[in-house]
């Protein structure tokens, strides 16, 4: 069953609010990590289990094997990126993403 996560902007979809960490790393509670300095070719997204509240979201995270992930900032909810994941992955403290590619507007 495909599952589409917005993280970070209330457009009436799942919304997890997340800051995001350095590029390339393993991402710490409440952060998320793209794996490439440009976002339109970013292939990975690694999203940590808990969020700044130290609260689980591990079930949101791995409900489902497909769908889309939306990231975008409350400070310019105009500017965003759509990843079209295929693949999940959890590793101990958080979740990798994998996409072919994402969209950036």
């Amino acid at each position: 069953m495909s599952q589409k996560f917005t993280i970070d902007k209330n457009t009436g979809n799942f919304c997890i609010p997340y800051v995001i960490a350095s590029p390339s790393v393993d991402p710490p509670s409440g952060r998320l990590s793209l794996y490439n300095n440009d976002v339109r070719s970013t292939t990975k997204v690694s999203v940590h289990k808990t969020n700044f509240d130290n609260q689980s979201i591990t079930p949101y995270l791995t409900g489902s094997s497909a769908g889309n992930l939306i990231i975008s900032s409350k400070n310019f909810p105009t500017s965003y990126a759509i990843f079209p994941y295929t693949v999940v992955e959890e590793e101990d403290n958080y979740v990798n993403f994998l996409s072919s590619g994402s969209s950036a507007f």
